[in-house]
């Protein structure tokens, strides 16, 4: 049978189960899972934390506070630590994250995209206080917008791109612009993990895109146009354009199309 993890994650779950009876507990919860992935040190999930400025020795001690506490008089066999219900289920998510994604094997990052999917359980919780969430990412593009991007909107217009010695030099606002959001973790937003992105959905990519061509005097979106109504599923089984075309065509008739189509077509307009 092909394992189905990496060698980074199988030193994670290793250390999990290590981190456990060092603290004392008899199972393997997703606390310390997310314990095993710091002391790791390594991969995207640690990456994603550091360029969401998470302070990681600051989060290994909180997760070590909600944990139960180590009582002496507890005699813990080794070979009776297993994984808990929900730790097992994260196991299991994080696989599916992985086939989702593309990917050859499991990494750290799926490990920590299924805790947090998972919900209801501790360093979950934990993730999201310290808001490992999209609404802090988007937070970080609203602060770049107001602080750097719209105040050299109007520079950036006026000095524009100049092409030199065959190469093309941006703006010093633009080039103050990119490096703000490089600076902030923020390149790649909807790339995956293994390219060095983010791994966001398109909704906040392109929420954040919104934000920066607003600050930016750019183009703003003023109108969507549905096109299909039926799901492309429906499309490809039927294998039939004449009867796609047909159907399309009644859903537009009635009015289906205007109220839920997939909207292939946006307009876009110069902000004034």
């Amino acid at each position: 049978m092909i394992n189905p993890f990496t060698p980074r994650v199988s030193d994670i779950i290793n250390y999990s189960k290590e981190e456990a009876i060092r603290l004392g507990n008899n199972y393997i919860g997703p606390e310390h899972l997310l314990l095993g992935i710091l002391r790791e040190g390594e991969g995207k999930a640690i990456e994603v934390l550091f360029n969401l400025q998470i302070d990681l020795k600051q989060l290994k001690i909180e997760i070590e506070n909600r944990l139960p506490a180590f009582q002496e008089s507890d005699a813990i066999d080794e070979k009776d630590v297993n994984f808990n219900d929900v730790a097992s289920r994260i196991l299991k998510l994080c696989i599916l994250e992985s086939k989702q994604m593309k990917c050859e094997a499991v990494d750290s990052e799926h490990i920590l995209l299924a805790i947090m999917r998972q919900k209801n359980n501790k360093a979950s919780q934990l993730l999201e206080e310290h808001e490992v969430t999209y609404d802090k990412v988007l937070e970080i593009v609203g602060d770049i917008c107001t602080h750097i991007i719209a105040p050299n909107a109007a520079g950036v217009d006026k000095e524009g791109p100049v092409c030199a010695d065959g190469k093309v030099c941006y703006a010093s606002g633009t080039t103050q612009n990119l490096h703000a959001c490089k600076q902030a973790g923020l390149m790649g937003m909807s790339i995956p993990y293994q390219y060095g992105g983010l791994n966001f959905s398109h909704v906040p990519y392109l929420m954040a895109a919104d934000l920066v061509s607003a600050a930016d005097a750019g183009f703003v979106k003023t109108g969507k146009y549905g096109q299909f109504s039926l799901p492309m599923v429906v499309h490809r089984a039927l294998k039939c354009k004449p009867i796609s075309a047909f159907l399309e065509a009644r859903c537009l008739c009635v009015g289906f199309t205007a109220l839920w189509g997939t909207p292939v077509i946006i307009r876009m307009e110069e902000k004034k």
